[in-house]
């Protein structure tokens, strides 16, 4: 639905999706599986790429932290679920930090470092790609 609702620009709304969506599964976080960790994780991808369209800096940030602790739990890098979601395994291929810039490898997790770069790059930190 959240990806529905980014297709249609109706970028407040995905966002506020993915905050009511979270609400809903953190009870299942004190005993999450993998696969539930790469649902979890992936979710708050999709609303940070939603709240950096609606120009949310505030939410883009804490949705990508939610992200990365989620996938920090997780522990690799994994395709759970369809997901290709999990932490970065190397310096090389970090998520972009604010006031630095980052790589994008060809990983499994490539694709969401990607759309971390786009929602830092719309939030107003400077990134690159390879």
């Amino acid at each position: 639905m959240t990806h529905f609702l980014l297709s249609t620009g109706r970028y407040e709304t995905a966002a506020q999706l993915v905050g009511d969506a979270a609400g809903f599964l953190e009870p299942g976080l004190s005993e999450a599986t993998p696969s539930f960790l790469s649902v979890y994780g992936t979710l708050f991808l999709a609303g940070a790429m939603a709240a950096a369209r609606a120009e949310d800096r505030a939410t883009t940030q804490a949705f990508l932290r939610e992200a990365e602790a989620t996938a920090t739990r997780l522990g690799t890098e994994a395709n759970h679920m369809s997901t290709a979601f999990g932490p970065p395994t190397s310096p090389s291929t970090r998520w972009p930090r604010p006031g630095n810039s980052g790589t994008v490898s060809s990983s499994p997790t490539a694709a969401h470092r990607s759309i971390r770069a786009a929602c830092l790059s719309s939030a107003g930190y400077a990134t690159t790609s390879q």
